[in-house]
């Protein structure tokens, strides 16, 4: 095995009967023999400003569930354990002799000590043994790593079985709720994954402002002044016989003060609204409702966030606005972390891909679907007309690096909506970390997007 970027040899290593490669350099942290290993990156090598550096972690343990099981419990374990957990894409996996049902890889984001991680778990349940690989860097590195991440996947290899000196820990009991037509389709249980979307909500670090709020923070940006027919303000401040309550709002929120002027605070944060380097758009539909957010990227490598609350089918069915209504969320961030938070926007979260070929649909029925539910059009593939069901949320994202239509389909996961130009509509299964990949390579700036990998 050797490093995609520079061809360097990666060093094996064994665990039980758990093989597999890390990069050259990379060094032992922790070790229980026959359970654990712990391998580190060396320092500098992707290490972010709050010191993580890239980790590699390898487990066995005896299990005597299916990998359904298993896996459902290992996600359950995330959600209780992992702080701001978004799990991105579950999909079959296994190493080269083991059938890819048994098996999972896991993609994921949560937060540690103050830092944004993503890792990817591969993780597969073989002759009385559940073992697990999990390649973790900093979310802001993930474009310089992301290749290495599936490499060292692309190494597992089972060498022989695996003796346990230990018990078998807690197993749930019972199946859990499975995915009926992805069980079918591959002929094994898989776990349903409905309920990790359900549990993953967009999350605003910033705050809430009421649109009047919204609208004057823009006039205090621009300098236009704070509507019609009131005095144009100088940049930074407005005219003193504005409407008190919104103002009050920014007060609160350390952007304005009480005179109507621009804290340092607010200063710093429409930065990239007065002088951005680039814009990028996300606007999502359902049942006639529609929400949008904008994004404006500064010169400094932060990213000015106004976006109105997220559609409540995008994340489950859970109202995620406050207080169920509306209202635009203000957030300064880095330009690194808003593919994440694009993310969470549109309601991106873990689906069985069971097929890859593009289908076309009349645009007339794709339009009158979004619309209302409507009976599937006859013809369609058996995936297409389950999705068909499911709620849907249509959404379109555009940036520095072109744009793209989605659609969400609930537990049928993303396609990509493509015009044929002759009067259908294309949709195209992508698997969620592709979609992942795709926006954030249209919302960030040119050249800081990611790679997608193809394949199951």
């Amino acid at each position: 095995m050797a490093d995609p970027h520079t061809g360097a040899p990666w060093g094996q290593h064994r665990l039980g009967g758990l093989a597999y490669a890390v990069p050259d350099g990379w060094t032992v942290q922790e070790s229980t023999p026959g359970r654990l290993t712990v391998h580190v990156a060396p320092e500098q090598a992707g290490e972010d400003s709050d010191g993580h550096r890239p980790v590699l972690v390898a487990t066995v343990e005896p299990c005597s569930v299916t990998a359904a099981q298993y896996s459902t419990q290992t996600m359950s374990d995330m959600m209780a354990h992992l702080p701001l957990l978004h799990v991105l894409d579950v999909a079959r996996w296994a190493p080269p002799g083991v059938d890819p049902v048994q098996g999972r890889r896991i993609e994921f984001l949560h937060a540690a000590g103050g830092a944004s991680l993503h890792a990817v778990q591969y993780v597969f349940v073989d002759g009385g043994t559940a073992a697990s690989v999990t390649v973790t860097c900093s979310e802001r590195h993930v474009p310089d790593w992301d290749e290495v991440l599936w490499a060292m996947g692309d190494s597992v290899r089972v060498l022989g079985p695996t003796t346990h000196t230990t018990p078998e820990g807690p197993r749930p009991a019972g199946m859990p709720r499975l995915a009926e037509y992805a069980s079918v389709r591959y002929g094994a249980p898989l776990e349903a994954l409905r309920v990790v979307a359900a549990e993953q909500p967009f999350r605003a670090a910033g705050p809430v402002l009421s649109d009047d709020a919204a609208a004057l923070l823009l006039d205090l940006a621009t300098g236009r002044g704070a509507g019609t027919g009131r005095p144009a303000a100088r940049a930074g401040r407005i005219a003193p016989h504005l409407d008190a309550a919104p103002l009050e709002e920014l007060v609160r929120a350390g952007v304005a003060d009480t005179d109507g002027r621009l804290t340092a605070q607010g200063h710093t944060v429409v930065g990239p609204l007065r002088n951005p380097v680039g814009r990028a758009t996300l606007s999502a539909h359902h049942g006639g409702e529609e929400s949008r957010l904008a994004l404006f990227h500064g010169r400094d490598g932060q990213a000015l966030l106004l976006g109105q609350p997220p559609l409540a089918t995008a994340r489950g069915g859970r109202e995620t606005g406050p207080r169920g209504g509306g209202g635009t969320h203000l957030e300064l961030l880095p330009v690194w972390l808003t593919p994440s938070v694009a993310a969470a926007w549109v309601g991106l979260g873990p689906a069985w891909t069971t097929d890859a070929e593009a289908v076309p649909v009349a645009f007339a029925e794709f339009d009158r679907r979004i619309r209302k539910v409507t009976d599937p059009p006859r013809g369609l593939p058996t995936s297409l007309a389950v999705a068909w069901s499911e709620p849907w949320v249509v959404w379109q994202a555009a940036g520095d690096g072109g744009s793209a239509t989605y659609l969400g389909a609930g537990e049928s996961g993303h396609h990509l909506v493509e015009s044929d130009g002759a009067g259908q509509v294309l949709l195209t299964p992508v698997p969620a970390r592709n979609v992942y990949r795709h926006l954030a390579a249209l919302l960030a700036p040119a050249g800081a997007g990611y790679a997608l990998r193809q394949g199951a």
